[in-house]
């Protein structure tokens, strides 16, 4: 998972699963390549309008959630809701 050092974006996100760079379950590179999260971390300063995305290796898929739904609001801490909706069912590309 990467920290954030040099790209602050790319806090989170997931580089390796079971010690491979990309999966080998899905016919072609684009469906293979490992994108999103591991979901229990996210990169700061994003705005509404930007697509989270989460690894999630019980279905070997990259799971965005791209629809804005409220902010939100923890401990002062100010956050965007986001909710995958129909998005989903169709294909993300990072």
């Amino acid at each position: 998972m990467k920290r954030g050092i040099k790209n602050i974006k790319d806090l989170g996100q997931v580089v390796l699963f079971k010690e491979e760079q990309a999966l080998n379950v899905w016919s072609g590179d684009k469906c293979n390549k490992l994108a999103g999260s591991d979901s229990t971390i996210f990169p700061p300063f994003l705005n509404p309008q930007d697509t989270v995305a989460a690894f999630t290796p019980e279905i070997c898929r990259c799971v965005p959630a791209k629809r804005f739904v409220t902010p939100v609001s923890q401990c002062s801490v100010q956050s965007f809701e986001h909710s995958e909706g129909t998005f989903f069912i169709l294909t993300y590309y990072h």
